[in-house]
């Protein structure tokens, strides 16, 4: 009995996890070892326009962002100074 509920709460976790995932990585220029200080990137809805999801790159150029829909397309838009 133990078993089959300890696979069914593991389902049950896996399948809320599986619903929203984390991106993260670095911003560079032109050249990979100057990295993009304070850039915003923000993860906008294509049919609505409206901003989604947002960050800042830290001084040495990376993002998180985390909680990201799996089931949703989006266009990314990055801003800052040197991009």
């Amino acid at each position: 009995k133990r078993f089959v509920l300890l696979f069914f709460a593991l389902l049950v976790i896996r399948y809320i996890v599986g619903q929203e995932q984390r991106i993260a990585g670095f911003i560079y220029a032109t050249d990979p070892t100057e990295a993009i200080p304070f850039a915003s990137l923000w993860l906008y809805d294509p049919a609505t326009g409206e901003p989604e999801y947002g960050t800042l790159t830290s001084v040495n150029g990376y993002y998180e962002l985390d909680a990201i829909a799996t089931n949703r397309t989006y266009r990314l838009e990055i801003s800052g100074a040197g991009v």
